[in-house]
């Protein structure tokens, strides 16, 4: 048996159909086109991105961040000074138990531990054993530490005494060696409001 040959027939397309087929075409290339351009920008957020699209050329720009100035936190309070033997009879060792021979003296005079200034403020540890606290005072525990701001000069301090008046006088006391190297002056006590 013979087969059959088939004829094909053979359509041309006029312009209007060439356009047709060529924007059919087109349609999923720029789809294409366009989720990679928009996954590269979102890739590339520091970056300046070139994206080709329908031949024109768009540019995208991430624009730096504007920095907020941020405002230190501090405190002014009184910083008055003792010294082992003073009117108020102050000791050689503090509440936390250290006392001068476990401590270093700096140019001025000032008792350091650790290289940080040795002082005593109202602490949790006078709560316990009677004493009240006015309000807005600053209360500390032993062992904490602190930037304190004395002349425009920031110095590390840690807490290792207590200091009764400093209950009713938001104040911090600076331990000190003799009544030469007294300090009674307002401070600023950075990061603390």
């Amino acid at each position: 048996m013979k087969k059959k040959s088939q004829k094909r027939k053979k359509y041309r397309l006029n312009k209007r159909g060439k356009t047709l087929v060529a924007i059919l075409i087109m349609i999923p290339i720029l789809v294409i086109i366009f989720n990679g351009t928009k996954n590269e920008v979102s890739a590339k957020a520091e970056e300046i991105v070139l994206a080709e699209t329908q031949n024109e050329i768009v540019e995208v720009v991430e624009e730096e961040p504007i920095e907020e100035e941020v405002q230190e936190v501090f405190y002014e309070t009184r910083m008055t000074s003792y010294y082992p033997g003073d009117d108020c009879k102050s000791g050689t060792v503090t509440g936390s138990g250290k006392g001068v021979k476990d401590f270093e003296v700096n140019e001025y005079g000032w008792f350091t531990y650790d290289g940080k200034l040795v002082v005593a403020t109202a602490t949790k540890y006078l709560l316990n054993y009677g004493f009240t606290l006015s309000e807005g005072v600053h209360t500390y525990k032993y062992w904490d530490e602190i930037t304190i701001e004395i002349d425009g000069v920031r110095y590390e301090a840690i807490v290792l005494d207590s200091c009764g008046h400093a209950m009713h006088s938001d104040r911090i006391d600076l331990f000190v060696s003799n009544s030469k190297s007294v300090k009674d002056t307002t401070i600023k006590v950075i990061g603390v409001e």
